[in-house]
């Protein structure tokens, strides 16, 4: 009778042993899940001192893009650049600071108008890419008038060439545009630019690959050319 006693303690030292194991063990297996989940996350972008810019090409271009520029400083398109080695104590906001290029007319027409849009890429893994699509060169007639009336008419006749860069007061528009959505631009390392449409002086377009030409039945409206296929705009 008396050697049951230990036993007994014996057997409920080891239950209780086996007890906390287990309850360690279901904790450790929550806790890793939990780091599982957040690992899964969308990766935030990281600011760098590396920076580029790309250009978004399309079939049928009418137009010939060159001579890259950041700040009056020559870079490649599609390649990397050291913002610091380049610029110096700028800051790193500063990396698209008067963004330029040239822009030759290889087409048979007058161009009147050229929409540009800034891509940025990184912004996407929290969401849909912010698109900054308030540039252009010249007056789009599908516009308001308020906004018209800002704009210097174009008139890029085959041949010519244009130099565009990004005002000041475009510059921050741009930066209060991202930063709204919490990425302020000196943590962004990549911008893309994209030419989305031109239109010519005798009303036709081209868009991102494809011609148009005004509709004769739906005002406003636009005809493909290639295959004389109707879309609507």
């Amino acid at each position: 009778m008396n050697n049951s006693r230990p036993r007994h303690t014996i057997r409920l030292i080891v239950g209780i042993i086996v007890c906390t194991g287990s309850v360690a063990f279901g904790l450790a297996v929550r806790d890793t899940g939990s780091i599982s989940y957040k690992s899964r996350r969308p990766p935030q972008a990281r600011a760098s001192d590396e920076k580029i810019i790309e250009r978004k090409e399309f079939p049928n271009e009418p137009f010939e893009f060159g001579n890259l520029t950041v700040q009056s400083t020559r870079v490649g398109v599609n390649q990397k650049f050291n913002s610091v080695f380049l610029f110096g104590s700028r800051r790193s906001s500063d990396w698209l600071e008067s963004l330029g290029f040239t822009l030759k007319n290889t087409s048979q027409k007058q161009i009147t108008y050229i929409h540009l849009e800034l891509d940025f890429p990184e912004t996407s893994a929290s969401g849909s890419m912010m698109v900054y699509n308030q540039l252009g060169i010249g007056i789009d007639p599908r516009r308001s008038s308020t906004i018209r009336s800002g704009r210097e008419p174009l008139a890029l006749n085959p041949g010519e060439t244009i130099t565009f860069a990004i005002s000041a007061k475009e510059m921050a528009s741009i930066k209060d545009f991202l930063s709204a959505d919490k990425y302020p631009l000196g943590s962004l390392n990549k911008a893309v630019i994209r030419l989305g449409y031109i239109i010519f002086s005798d009303g036709s377009k081209w868009e991102q690959g494809d011609y148009y030409q005004p509709s004769l039945t739906t005002p406003g409206g636009y005809e493909h050319v290639t295959g004389n296929r109707p879309i609507n705009q």
